[in-house]
């Protein structure tokens, strides 16, 4: 049987209306998107699109799983902007 990836598990705390950008730990290629905060969480690709993003009501998830290439610890995977403080659980695979 083989080895599972290591998780990697981070908490990002996010000012309410300021776009935040997320590194990962490492190379990864899956994370899940755990929002903690009492209203939306977006998730962007880029901070100048502030009309495409992928919206997690308060207290659910969103996975998002990269086929083609992996996140890398080096360059900013996605950008978060909460609608309210509070914190955000990354779970990185």
């Amino acid at each position: 049987m083989a080895d599972s990836p290591a998780l990697a598990v981070r908490r990002v705390t996010l000012l309410a209306g300021v776009t935040t950008p997320v590194y990962p730990p490492r190379e990864c290629h899956d994370v899940t998107v755990g929002n903690a905060t009492v209203g939306d969480l977006t998730i962007y690709s880029t901070p100048d699109d502030a009309s495409r993003g992928l919206i997690v009501a308060a207290g659910y998830e969103r996975n998002l799983t990269v086929r083609a290439h992996y996140f890398r610890s080096t360059e900013i995977a996605f950008w978060l902007n909460a609608v309210s403080a509070g914190d955000v659980v990354l779970t990185w695979i």
